[in-house]
């Protein structure tokens, strides 16, 4: 985040240079009244840069950068060095004081390094370990209740990674939890089956079974019992699109995307202050050119438009704001996508992370994350400080970060990690 210097003023008041006193007046140029920095005072990779800025207040009312002028000074170099420009540097874990000085005052803030240090929680195991974890869940009230997606099934912890239950098998591809009522749980797995489970894990009911491919789900906060299922379109003769139910289960309705052939849809959010859908999909056969769509529902899933615009690759993840409505659409290789306006237009912002982002529940411009390892990727868990503007590499290089998960105070984030299990790492608590 942003973080504005504390002003330190010589004396009682400002320090003046030149004559005139208050400055401004005829043939006196204005003067340094107080100063202040601005920068980003959290750092989470060793070597990573930011840069700060220090402005002038003047005599005249005016403000001035004085980012070129200032004397720019680190009080511990062995955590953070700052250059002449302003530019800090990240050395070691740690704290440092950033400061800046011009006759006689001087402006000072500190700067955290918190490299990340991620630890196993453990592998998912009934008889056997299962390492093809690609999804987790964390309970927001009990940080050790914890669902994790695999090749194999669902599998859950309620020791924190000690030992293992595994309710459901075949594929999971999705894990949810009603927002009202965390001990309710939705898992799709197999080749098209939802089960909800009332009693945090323990025991399962299907409530739907198609014939195609589920993919993904949204649940909505305001009304749980509204859900909508978007699946593939591979075997059933219908075109793909969502299974909506109102009634918690008891009955469902289908609404097609609109579009021919069958569509794989990775991600499915909802913004619940307007109702607007958004649906990220890859088109299976991958046809050239390849042109995949998107789609965005104005009515709560009954119709489709296609919003794809300038999107130039399928979305994988999708993380919707529904106080400002901005819409982040992270793209397999094509880099982080936004919209302002509901999906009329579309923006690229930045690259670094191709798998999945997560937005910190608790401040929104921290979002985490992960990639796959493949061609010039080394995988890998990522962060942004600034809303996705920077990523900067977080740790576990060398291994596929499939879905990333916060604690219910949001001071640790857990990363199921394809080939090796489930990792977590703390991170420092919003302000």
């Amino acid at each position: 985040m942003l973080l504005l210097g504390v002003i330190c003023l010589a004396g009682s008041s400002c320090p003046q240079s030149g004559s005139g006193g208050s400055g401004g007046g005829s043939g006196n140029a204005p003067t340094i009244r107080s100063l202040s920095i601005a920068g980003q005072d959290e750092l989470f990779a060793i070597g990573q840069q930011a840069a700060w800025t220090a402005s002038e207040a003047l005599s005249n009312g005016t403000t001035r950068d004085g980012t070129g002028s200032v004397t720019w000074k680190s009080s511990d170099i062995s955590v953070a060095t700052v250059g002449a420009t302003g530019v800090v540097t990240a050395v070691a874990a740690g704290t440092a004081e950033i400061s800046a000085s011009i006759q006689g005052m001087s402006a000072s803030a500190t700067v955290a390094v918190e490299p990340p240090a991620w630890t196993l929680v453990g592998v998912p195991s009934v008889g056997q370990p299962d390492t093809t974890t690609h999804n987790v869940v964390v309970d927001p009230r009990d940080e050790r209740l914890i669902y994790v997606g695999t090749q194999q099934g669902l599998y859950v912890t309620r020791d924190g990674g000690a030992s293992w239950q595994r309710p459901l098998t075949g594929f999971a591809y999705t894990v949810r939890l009603d927002p009202s009522n965390p001990d309710r749980v939705y898992a799709v797995v197999g080749a098209g089956t939802l089960a909800r489970s009332d009693d945090r894990g323990q025991s399962f009911v299907t409530l739907k079974t198609v014939d195609d491919i589920l993919v993904s789900m949204a649940i909505s906060p305001r009304d749980p019992q509204t859900i909508w299922l978007a699946y593939g379109g591979f075997r059933d003769p219908n075109p793909s699109g969502v299974l909506k139910t109102t009634d918690g289960g008891a009955t469902w309705t289908r609404f097609t995307f609109g579009a021919p052939g069958a569509l794989i849809p990775w991600d499915i959010r909802l913004d619940s202050t307007t109702g607007t859908l958004y649906a990220g999909t890859e088109i299976a056969d991958h046809p050239l050119p390849y042109h995949p769509p998107f789609f965005t529902s104005p009515d709560g899933g009954q119709t489709w438009l296609d919003a794809t615009g300038n999107l130039p690759w399928h979305v994988v993840s999708l993380a919707v704001d529904s106080s400002t409505h901005r819409v982040l659409a992270l793209t397999e290789g094509a880099g982080l996508y936004q919209s302002t306006d509901f999906a009329r237009t579309w923006t690229r912002v930045s690259s670094g992370t191709n798998a999945t982002i997560a937005v910190d529940p608790r401040e929104a411009n921290r979002i985490f994350g992960g990639s796959v390892v493949s061609g010039s990727s080394s995988g890998g868990a990522f962060i942004s400080a600034d809303g996705g503007l920077h990523f900067t590499a977080y740790g576990l290089n060398g291994q596929t970060v499939g879905d990333l998960s916060f604690n219910g105070s949001s001071t640790r984030v857990y990363a199921a990690s394809y080939g090796s299990g489930l990792y977590a790492t703390s991170v420092r608590a919003p302000r």
